[in-house]
């Protein structure tokens, strides 16, 4: 499924057409970097053992990789997301309508992980990305993207 949405955006990209909806999987795919191992998706209410075992094992290993956490939205659909491509790792967070109902699109925002570490309490993400406790994040589409230069004092 991924393979064909980046293929289809890509196809497009040559063709002229207008640019792409925030779809997580081009954009973790871009991340990441070719032959990435995809580590799933986590859908709503379901067991995330699979996909943290292979976050945790890639990470382990500094191979690439990605997966996808779907959340309970109000209304909208949200997703999070851990990628690597084998030094960096972000977390993405996608909103499919963060105006509460106005339809303005999706947006995508990404934050580097900060001296990210696999998560031994076993909730939540499998990586913690903030130790530090400061995070900056960008907005990759669907938004103004933030001045990193104003990012944490940086």
């Amino acid at each position: 499924m991924h393979v064909r949405l980046i293929a289809l955006f890509c196809l497009c990209a040559l063709a002229g057409c207008p640019a792409p909806p925030c779809v997580l999987p081009v954009e973790l795919s871009a991340l990441a970097g070719a032959g990435a191992t995809d580590c799933g998706t986590v859908g709503l209410g379901a067991d995330s053992g699979g996909v943290d075992a292979c976050v945790v094992a890639a990470f382990e290993a500094h191979e690439a990789f990605f997966a996808v956490y779907d959340l309970q939205g109000i209304d909208s659909q949200v997703s999070t997301a851990l990628a690597s491509d084998g030094e960096t790792v972000w977390s993405l967070f996608r909103d499919s309508d963060p105006s509460g109902g106005s339809h303005v699109g999706a947006r995508i925002s990404r934050s580097e992980c900060v001296s990210p570490v696999v998560n031994a309490s076993g909730e939540g993400h499998p990586l913690n990305c903030d130790s530090t406790g400061c995070v900056c994040s960008t907005n990759v589409c669907g938004g103004d993207n933030l001045d990193q230069s104003d990012c944490c004092g940086g």
